[in-house]
């Protein structure tokens, strides 16, 4: 099982729930998928908002982006369950990438996950067709499809000539 050394998390556990565009988001076959998102919420404040809902949202109608988004998080299984629809994955942290990371706010034991992104999808065989990663903070609001964001960034930063899994 590629997912083992994420303890405590199996493919089973793996949350997907039903969001309010549940009917609006058909299935997709995440091995066709070359794009993902991730997003990251960490901490006590982004678990109590709205935030991580408000920008899945506004991925999914004004971005026009219905391939895989995938969402690392310290929350509670239950605070996103039943939340997104099926499209999006939430894996829960590994207890191992909070030690040792303290700044005197907190903060920087969160920001490390943004070097960890990959690792973290790379470890979900769904996602292997995947190349490009895009990381987006949870506090982005879509004003257009992200689309026309991806082509910008592909070409301003030659995305696609870059390795498997380039983070933009």
């Amino acid at each position: 099982n590629s997912l083992s050394k994420f303890r405590g998390l199996s493919p089973k556990r793996l949350l997907r729930g039903d969001y309010v565009l549940k009917n609006e988001e058909p299935h997709i076959d995440f091995r066709l998928q070359k794009q993902a998102v991730a997003l990251l919420s960490f901490g006590q404040d982004a678990a109590e908002s709205t935030l991580l809902e408000r920008c899945v949202l506004s991925i999914r109608r004004r971005g026009d982006f219905h391939g895989p988004v995938v969402i690392i998080t310290d929350a509670p299984s239950a605070r996103y369950l039943n939340v997104f629809d099926e499209n999006v994955i939430v894996l829960k942290n590994r207890e191992e990438d909070m030690k040792d990371y303290f700044e005197s706010d907190g903060s920087m034991k969160y920001r490390r996950f943004k070097t960890l992104i990959l690792e973290y999808i790379d470890n979900i065989p769904e996602l292997e067709s995947v190349e490009w990663v895009y990381y987006l903070d949870i506090d982005v609001i879509m004003g257009q499809p992200l689309d026309d964001l991806m082509d910008q960034l592909n070409e301003k930063y030659h995305i696609k000539d870059s390795p498997k899994h380039s983070i933009a």
